[in-house]
């Protein structure tokens, strides 16, 4: 589907539902994607080069990390966006980051990794049937680090 228009949505959603048995619950799966396709950081990413649903992977140390990324765009750097559909009051949402953190942080550094290029941001895009919240994963660059000298050591 084209980011910038939706163009081309009711039939990847279609697709897609029966590919993961979900077919009843179609029109809710329609709604958190046009609540993505409504985002800032969606909207930026369509102005850019950028690519969607990316499997990454590298061997750090003796292990091999990887991974799917949502999507990831060229900015200031790439930059990944990950979508959650968690249903989380906004009291919790700080919360909800803190959790996926390190999971964008393995992200970003088996990203760097494998591009030789920085991330400069991580987003997760919290959706629901109303919107979507975005957020973004502060530290991200001391996170994947981490993440380097912890799987890199084991």
């Amino acid at each position: 589907m084209d980011l910038a228009t939706g163009r081309g949505l009711n039939d990847a959603f279609a697709a897609q539902v029966l590919a993961e048995g979900v077919a009843k619950h179609g029109e809710i799966v329609a709604q958190l994607a046009r609540a993505a396709l409504s985002s800032a950081a969606v909207q930026r990413a369509a102005s850019r080069p950028h690519w969607r649903e990316t499997y990454v992977g590298n061997v750090i140390g003796e292990r091999v990390l990887e991974g799917f990324i949502d999507l990831i765009y060229r900015d200031d750097g790439l930059v990944i966006v990950d979508y959650k559909t968690d249903t989380v009051p906004a009291v919790a949402l700080d919360q909800r980051v803190a959790f996926y953190r390190p999971q964008l942080a393995a992200y970003a550094a088996t990203l760097q990794a494998a591009t030789q290029e920085p991330v400069t941001r991580c987003i997760l895009l919290f959706l629901s049937p109303g919107g979507a919240v975005e957020r973004t994963v502060e530290g991200i660059e001391e996170a994947a680090a981490l993440v380097r000298d912890t799987v890199g050591a084991e």
